[in-house]
């Protein structure tokens, strides 16, 4: 993941005409550096940056990675995955009861943080100071907590119910249990689920 102008120095792509291409060239832009604009239109197999400014700026483009590996350095090549953000985790909000002093929750108050209980057991934003106080009075005054779900959460979420998975009821134990019978079809729709679930837990 590119987190400083430091990760961009010394990189190449391979030219896809496209997708990588834009979003490379757009990372250099982000980091200040200056793009030979004849990137975008290039027949060249390359794209890459360098650390110096020369004629055609840091980024430019080349017929082969021997070339810039000698005149520049050793080059790293970067791919789609290295450049796309990472998606953000699957969460699940909790509520815990504030118990902290009515003074010491100003920050939270003015970035609308603050809940209260309903009657009916839904949670509604403390958007005046008059909500706040009586929440506080009352014992009902909630913040939101969002909590990363893991991969057996977010397979429930994933797949239709009725499918026969659910979560093995132990903690000693990081499993589900399957019972039905599948078809090719849904077979697949239950193993890209569980793929997909892992995948965005980070737990892979």
């Amino acid at each position: 993941m590119i987190k400083t102008k430091e990760d961009l120095i010394n990189t190449y792509i391979k030219n896809d005409f496209g997708e990588l291409r834009d979003l490379y060239l757009s990372k250099c832009y982000e980091f200040g550096f200056s793009v030979n604009k004849a990137c975008y239109s290039t027949a060249s197999p390359l794209i890459f940056t360098k650390g110096l400014v020369e004629l055609c700026g840091n980024t430019d483009h080349a017929t082969n990675v021997e070339y810039i590996d000698k005149k520049y350095g050793k080059m790293k090549k970067f791919t789609l995955e290295d450049l796309k953000p990472n998606p953000s985790p699957r969460t699940r909000a909790t509520y815990e009861k504030v118990t902290e002093d009515f003074f010491f929750l100003k920050g939270e108050f003015e970035r609308g943080e603050l809940y209260y209980l309903g009657d009916e057991g839904s949670y509604y934003v403390c958007n005046t100071i008059v909500n706040l106080a009586l929440a506080m009075e009352s014992d009902i005054c909630y913040r939101k907590v969002e909590t990363p779900m893991d991969w057996k959460e977010i397979l429930m979420e994933i797949l239709p119910e009725g499918w026969g998975v659910s979560i093995v009821d132990c903690s000693a134990f990081d499993q589900i249990s399957i019972d039905e019978l599948y078809n090719k079809e849904q077979a697949k729709v239950l193993a890209e689920g569980i793929l997909k679930s892992i995948e965005e837990s980070g737990e892979g």
